[in-house]
């Protein structure tokens, strides 16, 4: 009888390890306007009106390593985005290269965190070209 409940809370334990855990982050959209990334949350979220976004993150990869490249002191510690718009980071030097860019949205009863992954490249005229995006 031992034997046979320790074979139970064996396979509920072994059960509750294979649950998944919430993704960590919302896929954050990427557009270009004029020449600058720019950041969205889709419609389709937990948010309706106007939310607060903290100043994101934004890494590139160089060589086999991501590097940080801006520094919160730099941009606003955090910008009203309301419905349809976008963030832009115009004080981001944005070169070809693959980017990670995270940031969180908060509204008086939600936070989410969101994150992008893309590679822009240089077109034929010298402006960027989003070519993939995560």
């Amino acid at each position: 009888m031992m034997i046979r409940e320790l074979n139970v809370i064996s396979i509920a334990l072994a059960c509750s390890a294979c649950i998944s855990p919430p993704a960590q982050y919302v896929k954050l959209s990427v557009t270009l306007e004029n020449n600058i990334p720019c950041f969205g949350i889709r419609q389709d979220s937990n948010f309706n009106g106007p939310v607060s976004v903290y100043a994101p993150t934004v890494m590139k990869h160089v060589g086999n390593q991501w590097k940080t490249i801006n520094f919160h002191d730099q941009l606003p510690s955090m910008r009203i985005l309301n419905s349809e718009e976008c963030i832009r980071l115009d004080e981001v030097d944005w070169r070809e290269g693959e980017y990670d860019v995270v940031l969180k949205v908060v509204n008086e009863k939600t936070a989410v965190r969101y994150a992008a992954r893309f590679i822009l490249k240089k077109g034929m005229s010298s402006e960027l070209l989003l070519t993939t995006s995560e």
